[in-house]
């Protein structure tokens, strides 16, 4: 799916004229051309913790990955801040129920502060977008788990969540854009 900005004068004359999505379920979407696409989400292995033969492993194994059995797949990145508030209220609720923790939760919650400090905290959330006919599923759950990540289907609620974060993005970039 390839999102692109319409400028207001073009030939279409409502966002439903130019929104590529009929309709979905489950986690397919029905494109407007008739097509069906498969929505799953990846929870990454961190890559920066593998040791350089793991790093070159997974490097080789999603590049045959991309060239060989999946190069119809779209991958969707989308970043969220993240509120650290309720993670440190939690913190000092349990500080406060085992005393015995106290140092250890002071220093976390310490680490926490600086780590934030230096960057803002974000959520990633990794899509991977195929064409539904197109594919093994259990080839396609093979492949990432041979990278160690985690994939699953999205359910429906987070199907809304993604393209809603998507649709967003979308119009405040034509908000945005100079030409419009």
């Amino acid at each position: 799916m390839v999102w692109e900005v319409i400028p207001i004068n073009s030939e279409y004359q409502s966002i439903v004229d130019w929104f590529p999505i009929c309709h979905y379920q489950d986690n397919t979407i029905q494109l407007k051309n008739k097509k069906e696409v498969s929505v799953y989400q990846v929870n990454p292995v961190n890559f920066k913790l593998k040791t350089e033969l793991e790093q070159e492993q997974i490097i080789e194994t999603f590049h045959r990955l991309l060239k060989k059995e999946f190069s119809s797949m779209q991958i969707i990145i989308q970043t969220d801040r993240k509120n650290l508030e309720k993670h440190f209220s939690k913190l000092l609720q349990i500080k406060t129920e085992k005393p015995f923790l106290a140092n250890m939760i002071e220093d976390y919650i310490a680490f926490l502060g600086k780590m934030v400090k230096q960057r803002e905290s974000v959520e990633r959330k990794f899509f991977v977008i195929l064409p539904t006919k197109a594919y093994s599923e259990n080839q396609l759950i093979d492949s990432f788990e041979e990278m160690g990540n985690d994939i699953k289907r999205v359910d429906e609620e987070e199907l809304e969540k993604m393209l809603a974060r998507c649709f967003k993005k979308c119009t405040s970039m034509r908000k945005d854009a100079k030409w419009v």
